[in-house]
C-alpha cells in the first residue's frame, strides 16, 4: 500500500511539472473535496482504464485462414501484380522477352517469399525463426546460382554473387544513407551491430583475397586452389553458424534497435523513470499472457472526477504505418504458400537462367554485367525497398541491420555454399574471383567499414558510397570476357 501511494504521489508531481511547462494541457489534479484515499482510488482508476484501453488496441487479431490469408498475402504490395505476366510466358517465343518476363516475375515472388518466411516463424521460438529468416532470406539467390552452375555459368555465379554484395553494401547502405539525410542533417544507427557485420565481411573479403594472390603469383595449382576454397568455404560456413548464435542468442540485444536509456545516455541526459502506468499496462498483459513493448507516459490532461476519452488517448501510443500491414497467418497456411512461392521461385529461375546468354546475346551486353547488375537486382529488389523505406522513417537501425546483415549472409553462407555444391555438380567453382574483382571488394569493404565506425552519417556519406557502386558496375560493362 505504501509502494503503490509513493508511486502515484511521484506521478501526480512528475504529470504536473510537465503540464505546467506545456500551454495547451493541465497538470493531473483531482477535485479538491476528494479525500487523499479518494484521489488514490481515482488515480488507480485512471491508469488502470487506460493500460487497459492500450492493452486491447495492441491485442493481435485472429489468425487467418486460406481465403482471408490468401488475398491479404497478395493484396499486401502492388508489386504482385507483376504475377500475372507468369501466364504470358509460355505464349512468348523469343527467350530475350522470357528472360524479361521471368526477372519481373521474380520481383514479386522473392518479396513474398520473406514475407511467407516471417509468417512461418511467428509459429515458432525467437532462434528457429531467426534460422528461418536466413535461410529463406537469400533462397532466391540460392536458387538462380544453383540453376546457372548446373548450366556451366561459373563466371556468372561468381559476379552475381559478389554483385549481391556489394549492391547491399553500396547501392542499398548508399541510398538508405541519401533517404535518411532527406529528413535529419545527422541520421544515428546501432554502431556496434554494424561494426560486427563489417567484421565479418573483412574475414570474407580475406577469404577471397588469398587465393587470388596465390594465383597471381603463380605459386599454386589449379587442383590445390580448388581444395583450398573448399576448405576455406567449411571455414565460412562455420562462422556463419557463429554469427547466427552471436545475432539471434548470446547478444541478440547488440542486433535490436538501440533503447530509449542507450539514447539518453549517450546524449548525456537523465534515464527516464518508469510510472505506475507501466506497471499497470505490463501487469495487464502478463495476465492476458501477451508481450508488448514498455509503453511511454505523455501528460494527461483531465479535468473531472472520471477519466475522459482525451486523457486515455494521451495515454494509448499512436499506431505507425506498419500496424496496418500487420497480420498473422495459420501455420498451415503460411506453410503452404511458402512451398507454393518455393516452387514458383525455382521454375523461375531455371526459365532465367536458360535464357541469360541469348539475352546477353541480342543486346550485347557482357554475361558479367547482367550477372553483377541485373541477378542481383531481381532477388533483392524487396530489401533495397525496405531499407530506404526504413531509412526515410527514420528506422535507421532497420536498415543498416536489412543492407549489411543480408551483404553479411551472402559472403557467408550463400558463397561457400555454393561452393560446396559446385563439388556435387561437378563444376569448377572456388573463391579465386580474379585480381580486379577481389580488390573492388576489399575497397568496398573498408569504405563501408570506415563509416560504420561513426554511427552516424549525413546523405553525402550515401551518394558516395552509390557512386561507388556505379562505378563498379560500369567496370564490369567495359571488362573483356575471360
Amino acid at each position: 500500500g505504501s509502494t503503490m501511494e509513493r508511486k502515484s504521489e511521484d506521478l501526480e508531481v512528475e504529470l504536473g511539472e510537465r503540464g505546467r511547462s506545456s500551454s495547451e494541457r493541465t497538470p493531473l489534479t483531482a477535485p479538491p473535496a476528494l479525500t487523499q484515499t479518494k484521489r488514490r482510488k481515482w488515480r488507480k482508476k485512471l491508469l488502470y482504464i487506460a493500460a487497459h484501453t492500450r492493452l486491447l488496441e495492441n491485442r493481435e487479431p485472429p489468425p487467418k485462414g486460406w481465403r482471408e490469408g490468401s488475398k491479404a498475402l497478395l493484396a499486401g504490395s502492388k508489386l504482385n501484380v507483376l504475377l500475372v505476366l507468369a501466364v504470358a510466358i509460355p505464349a512468348v517465343r523469343s527467350k530475350s522477352a522470357t528472360f524479361v518476363l521471368s526477372c519481373l516475375v521474380l520481383l514479386p515472388l522473392a518479396s513474398l517469399l520473406g514475407d511467407v518466411t516471417e509468417k512461418v516463424a511467428y509459429h515458432t521460438s525467437e532462434t528457429i525463426g531467426g534460422l528461418l529468416n536466413a535461410t529463406f532470406g537469400n533462397a532466391t539467390e540460392a536458387l538462380v546460382s544453383i540453376f546457372a552452375l548446373r548450366k556451366g555459368l561459373v563466371r556468372v555465379v561468381q559476379v552475381s554473387l559478389l554483385g549481391s554484395v556489394l549492391s547491399n553494401m553500396l547501392l542499398v547502405l548508399g541510398s538508405a544513407f541519401v533517404a535518411a539525410g532527406m529528413r535529419v542533417k545527422l541520421a544515428h544507427f546501432n554502431r556496434t551491430a554494424a561494426t560486427a557485420n563489417t567484421s565479418l565481411l573483412l574475414i570474407a573479403v580475406l577469404a577471397l583475397l588469398v587465393p587470388a594472390m596465390l594465383e597471381a603469383a603463380q605459386e599454386i595449382t589449379d587442383q590445390a586452389e580448388r581444395a583450398l576454397s573448399r576448405s576455406t568455404s567449411v571455414l565460412l560456413l562455420g562462422i556463419y553458424v557463429a554469427y547466427l548464435n552471436f545475432q539471434l542468442s548470446s547478444h541478440s540485444k547488440l542486433f535490436d534497435e538501440e533503447t530509449e536509456l542507450a539514447r539518453h545516455r549517450e546524449r548525456g541526459e537523465e534515464q527516464p523513470q518508469a510510472s505506475f502506468a507501466d506497471v499497470a499496462f505490463t501487469a495487464l498483459a502478463k495476465r492476458h499472457n501477451q508481450s508488448h513493448p514498455k509503453p511511454r507516459v505523455d501528460p494527461v490532461s483531465c479535468g473531472g472526477e472520471q477519466p475522459d476519452a482525451a486523457a486515455i488517448r494521451h495515454l494509448v501510443p499512436p499506431k505507425t504505418p506498419d500496424d496496418d500491414d500487420d497480420y498473422v497467418l495459420r501455420l498451415d497456411v503460411a506453410l503452404g504458400w511458402l512451398a507454393v512461392i518455393t516452387l514458383g521461385v525455382a521454375a523461375f529461375s531455371e526459365l532465367l537462367t536458360a535464357t541469360l546468354e541469348d539475352f546477353s546475346a541480342q543486346f550485347q551486353l557482357p554475361d558479367a554485367f547482367v550477372g553483377f547488375v541485373l541477378l542481383p537486382l531481381v532477388g533483392n529488389a524487396a530489401e533495397h525497398a525496405t531499407a530506404i523505406s526504413m531509412a526515410y522513417r527514420a528506422k535507421m537501425d532497420l536498415a543498416v541491420a536489412v543492407a549489411l546483415g543480408s551483404s553479411t549472409q551472402i559472403a557467408l553462407f550463400v558463397l561457400p555454399f555454393m561452393v560446396i555444391v559446385g563439388i556435387f555438380l561437378h563444376q569448377p567453382l572456388d573463391l579465386a574471383f580474379g585480381s580486379f574483382e577481389t580488390a573492388v571488394t576489399a575497397l568496398s569493404v573498408l569504405i563501408v567499414a570506415s563509416q560504420a565506425q561513426m554511427g552516424e552519417v549525413h546523405y553525402l556519406n550515401g551518394i558516395c558510397l552509390v557512386v561507388a557502386y556505379c562505378i563498379i558496375a560500369l567496370s564490369f560493362y567495359y571488362i573483356q570476357q575471360p
